[in-house]
């Protein structure tokens, strides 16, 4: 049988807000990324593009502060710069993206 081991919904989510949606789901499995994405639109009904910049912000300044939360030593800022230096080189080599796009777009 499989072991998928899914992450929680964040608690302070589910104590102070109302209400909540998924944005990104990112699994690895198989050697290969599996991903679900809730894509976003502004009013005038195109993709909000901006959006996935400050998702991906977050989630690197996410990432340092609970690898810095596992090791103190460790310099914020060289962590910042091999994250990015990473994210950059990933970002301009081709990857196989196999994968369709499923969903509403909202």
């Amino acid at each position: 049988m499989a072991d998928f081991r899914e992450l929680e919904i964040p608690s302070t989510l589910i104590a102070d807000e109302a209400e909540g949606f998924e944005v990104i789901r990112f699994w690895i499995g198989g050697g290969t990324d599996h991903v679900s994405l809730q894509l976003m639109q502004m009013a005038d009904g195109k993709a909000n593009v901006k959006a996935w910049g400050n998702i991906a912000a977050d989630i690197i300044k996410h990432a340092v502060r609970a690898i810095l939360q596992d090791d103190p030593s460790l310099d914020e800022d060289v962590v910042i710069a091999e994250i990015e230096q990473t994210l950059m080189k990933r970002l301009s080599s081709s990857v196989n993206l196999a994968g369709q796009l499923k969903g509403p777009k909202n």
